[in-house]
């Protein structure tokens, strides 16, 4: 399994981290803030220590090892936590002032489209650095933006603020930064056992190949509850490169040819991988929410923006269900 890095902003949107959490039963918003925010593993170190072109599986155990590896603790606050807005900036502020790291998640039901920092983050989580509270300001930094730091107002952070976390040492000598609780992260999940994996993987391969197809709808199989989580990570992890490779990739970590036959089946349907990975997630984003459903002209209407010819992305889908 791979996580990637948001080649275009300093954020990470990786869906993997919501199976786990759901498999291991462990807190799911120290999960969703791992996923969008800190997991991943630079290229370089990929390639030279695992010979892998496109990622390093990780792997998980349980939350309190790593914890007590590393000595950080974290909160979670939520708006409905405090009585006032002014409540919620004076924590943050107090908490960035005492050396912890804050991380805000930002919520699109705040969005106004008037920041286009935040705009790019919806659904994502970014760190707090400092406040300025002569100009009422927080400072968020972005190593893809060229003015390097941001500058976020209060009362436009408040507007898409939804809950945020505060991470901080046992040990006041710890400094907590963003690249320590990446290393944290890191050890963390590069311990889950294969078996773990290879068997759901398995039966995504298996449920992949029974799609089936009439002129009214194309309906999705019934995947069992921790193949719909797994189906999800293949579909959306990788922004970079094509499915078809990514399905490819992922038989050098399993040992077996689960995915060979129907990744060579998608890369001959089409050469636009994009609109073939699009399809696909929408299909997999669909089947997080029920276990199975009828993909129709009539939803294909009130499809995800990211699709621009509906009836063209239709078609490709049809031609993809009749090939696997």
């Amino acid at each position: 399994m791979y996580l990637k890095k948001n080649p275009k902003l300093d954020c990470f949107d990786n869906n993997v981290l919501l199976y786990l959490a759901k498999k291991e039963k462990l807190d799911y918003s120290f999960y969703f803030f791992m996923m969008y925010n800190i997991v991943y593993l630079e290229e370089d170190d990929l390639m030279r220590n695992h010979n892998l072109d496109y990622g390093h599986p990780y792997r998980i155990t349980g939350l309190d090892a790593i914890t007590k590896i590393y000595h950080i603790k974290y909160k979670i606050y939520e708006k409905e936590d405090f009585k006032s807005y002014e409540e919620i900036i004076a924590t943050i502020c107090e908490k960035i002032n005492n050396g912890n790291m804050v991380a805000v998640t930002v919520d699109s039901y705040g969005c106004t489209w008037s920041h286009f920092y935040l705009d790019q983050h919806m659904f994502h989580t970014i760190t707090l650095e400092s406040y300025d509270p002569e100009r009422k300001v927080f400072l968020s930094s972005d190593s893809y933006l060229e003015e390097k730091r941001v500058e976020i107002s209060k009362e436009c952070l408040l507007k898409y603020l939804s809950w945020f976390i505060v991470f901080s040492a046992e040990n006041k000598k710890d400094k907590i930064s963003r690249s320590n609780v990446v290393t944290f992260v890191k050890d963390y999940l590069l311990q889950l056992e294969d078996r773990d994996v290879r068997e759901p993987l398995k039966k995504i391969y298996d449920s992949l190949k029974k799609y089936t197809y009439s002129e009214k709808d194309i309906e999705y199989y019934k995947y069992p509850d921790k193949s719909i989580f797994l189906i999800r990570f293949i579909a959306l992890s990788w922004s970079r490169f094509n499915f078809a490779e990514a399905l490819v990739s992922l038989d050098s970590v399993l040992g077996g040819n689960y995915f060979a036959e129907v990744a060579d089946r998608i890369k001959k349907l089409s050469s636009d991988w994009a609109k073939v990975r699009n399809v696909l997630v929408v299909l997999m984003q669909r089947a997080s929410k029920e276990n199975d459903f009828v993909f129709d002209e009539k939803y294909i209407a009130n499809m995800p923006k990211f699709i621009e010819d509906e009836v063209s992305v239709l078609a490709e889908m049809k031609k993809i269900a009749s090939n696997l």
